[in-house]
């Protein structure tokens, strides 16, 4: 073995070259070793280990003994396997919700609300769906067993059918014409009506076609003065009217 002896400056001072013999005792290097023959120091071996970098490491199999301890978001005990994640202060709970960080680490939890709800087309709800007016919260219609009803109904017209419902003008109509099963073609009514009944003009004083109404021309004639041009004047009772009464005349 060749012993290389330098100054505290890095200078040669001798080497001494011992062959077949032991060196008993210690020998203390001025420096880290830098040539590749060079004897290695405690504190370069102790450093260089403790400092080891994963990627000098490319073939082998590490004891579990040598395994160091993990920290951060897995944790382990230095000598040991088994890992594990490290706590986020959440209890054991199951949510439809949650959020995860960028390393796919749960952050958060939370319940759904309206905004995370999709618009799903009617044809996409496939089970649960509600059979009655009230399952769909609805509390202000008529269910098919009856009830009250509020508010004012109007309908498209007069009935057709036997079980249609009637208007008021219909039913009107209809009591009129039994009232007046026994007048006779210029007979005056007296009626709250927003509208002229059937087989009646209203005495506003109009001038209508004789060949339209010649029955009642035949009865009245001309009132007054002649409108020419085959008319004539109906009565003009609108003076008469009290409180929305007014006259109407049989044709």
């Amino acid at each position: 073995m060749q012993v290389i002896y330098f100054n505290n400056y890095g200078g040669l001072i001798r080497d001494i070259t011992i062959k077949g013999n032991t060196l008993e005792g210690d020998i203390v290097a001025a420096r880290d070793p830098i040539e590749q023959n060079e004897a290695a120091t405690k504190g370069y071996t102790d450093n260089l280990f403790s400092n080891l970098s994963v990627a000098l490491l490319t073939t082998g199999t590490i004891k579990i003994s040598n395994l160091p301890g993990f920290t951060g978001d897995a944790v382990s005990n230095p000598g040991e396997n088994t890992i594990n994640f490290t706590p986020r202060g959440f209890l054991t709970d199951t949510r439809a919700k949650v959020v995860v960080d960028a390393k796919g680490m749960v952050s958060g939890l939370g319940i759904l609300d309206n905004s995370d709800i999709p618009n799903l087309d009617w044809s996409k709800i496939t089970s649960d769906k509600p059979t009655t007016l009230a399952g769909y919260g609805i509390t202000d219609a008529l269910g098919v067993s009856g009830g009250t009803l509020n508010v004012n109904v109007t309908l498209r017209g007069d009935p057709l059918q036997a079980k249609e419902g009637a208007t008021k003008k219909y039913v009107d109509d209809a009591a009129l014409a039994l009232q007046s099963s026994g007048s006779i073609v210029g007979d005056l009514i007296l009626r709250n009506v927003p509208y002229t009944p059937a087989g009646y003009l209203l005495c506003n004083g109009g001038v209508v076609r004789i060949t339209d109404y010649s029955a009642l021309f035949g009865v009245i004639g001309h009132l007054g003065a002649d409108p020419g041009g085959g008319y004539f004047f109906l009565p003009n009772l609108t003076s008469d009217e009290h409180q929305g009464y007014k006259y109407y005349i049989k044709y």
